[in-house]
């Protein structure tokens, strides 16, 4: 009784929503084919599609099956089985719990993972709270260079501090004392800052060059490419200007960019 009064019922609600057969077999991801058998009741919907149905309509999965959607209450309990009711109602039953215990499982899961990152971001805690106790102890010495003899470091006239920011202990420093007031709104004359020991500079950095072997300088790298290189001053003293140099007539030897002033590391 139940599959012919389902079949009448899906092809009520369908119509009493303005729905026509391709539009409702769309929304249920279906063929029209499959809806049409199902609301001629040559064949069932699975309890899967059963629910979607229910929801489609805005109803009950019990109210689709069992109620009459053109006759009152008092018919349909004359007509509906008992045993057919229980036998839904344990399939239900069935795929409520097979959802539920499909839920705990992924629950379960997501919170192993969670476990899972909890347990490395506090390795990388800890890893990362021995490296700052190491560095805070770790000591770098600094040569003092005279006249930018970068050739010829002596480390019998060197600082010795504490290795942090911004220097790495993976790389070599040396101090020079600045000679002019080229660069004063960064650094004054007499200062002395910390240049990292490099040949690769990009645009924006400051460094420390050597030109045609002979004159020091330390500027602002403004441009640079396989044939020119153009330096400039920052400084409020408007005698110096920016300078560009041809690097196929001029020879320009990079010698290491500007880190710090060593009063701001210390």
């Amino acid at each position: 009784m139940y599959k012919d009064n389902l079949a009448k019922n899906i092809k009520a609600l369908r119509a009493k929503h303005n729905l026509t057969q391709s539009e409702l077999a769309e929304k249920l991801k279906i063929t029209r084919q499959s809806l049409s058998s199902y609301e001629k009741g040559t064949r069932e919907p699975d309890i899967t599609l059963l629910i979607e149905m229910a929801n489609c309509f805005n109803c009950s999965v019990d109210f689709l099956i069992f109620d009459n959607v053109d006759n009152n209450l008092d018919n349909i309990y004359e007509n509906f089985k008992i045993g057919e009711f229980k036998n839904f109602d344990n399939q239900l039953s069935k795929y409520m719990i097979s959802k539920k215990n499909q839920l705990e499982s992924i629950i379960n899961n997501l919170n192993l993972e969670v476990e899972k990152i909890n347990a490395i971001l506090n390795l990388i805690y800890k890893s990362n709270e021995k490296n700052s106790v190491v560095s805070e102890y770790k000591e770098i010495k600094i040569p003092i260079l005279n006249n930018y003899l970068i050739e010829n470091i002596k480390f019998n006239s060197f600082i010795t501090t504490t290795l942090k920011d911004p220097l790495s202990f993976s790389k070599e420093y040396f101090i020079v004392t600045v000679r002019d007031e080229s660069m004063n709104k960064i650094f004054n004359i007499n200062e002395k800052i910390i240049i990292e020991k490099t040949n690769d500079l990009k645009v924006g950095d400051i460094g420390l060059i050597l030109i045609n072997n002979k004159e020091y300088t330390i500027k602002k790298i403004i441009s640079l490419n396989n044939d020119y290189i153009k330096l400039s001053p920052v400084s409020e003293n408007k005698t110096y200007k920016e300078e560009l140099y041809d690097l196929n007539k001029v020879n320009i030897d990079i010698k290491g960019k500007y880190i710090i002033n060593l009063d701001d590391y210390l």
